[in-house]
């Protein structure tokens, strides 16, 4: 397991932004492993206390549905090709384009 970054060692108050080019050793639910290569967004949020300890799971899927809403939005056709996998995976065509 790899050390958390210097910021979260020293407890900054966040909302901080990680982000990276590649991610060559991502990991999700149930330790499965994943490769990001170059050319996407690869970024992770610190939050320090981002609510009750009971609603943490929720974050991720909440981040799913508003990045869904943003989507459709900005390109309303594609809206029937859109799907919401629980816990955190925007499909597109069935194919993931996005987890938070």
């Amino acid at each position: 397991m790899r050390r958390p970054c210097a910021c979260c060692e020293r407890a900054e108050p966040g909302p901080l932004w990680i982000t990276a080019e590649t991610q060559s050793a991502g990991r999700g639910r149930r330790g499965r492993k994943w490769i990001s290569v170059p050319g996407n967004l690869h970024a992770s949020l610190l939050l320090i206390d981002p609510g009750p300890v009971r609603q943490w799971p929720q974050l991720s899927f909440v981040a799913a549905l508003a990045v869904h809403d943003a989507v459709v939005e900005v390109a309303p056709d594609i809206r029937p090709m859109l799907e919401l996998k629980w816990p955190n995976d925007l499909l597109l065509s069935g194919a993931n384009s996005a987890a938070f």
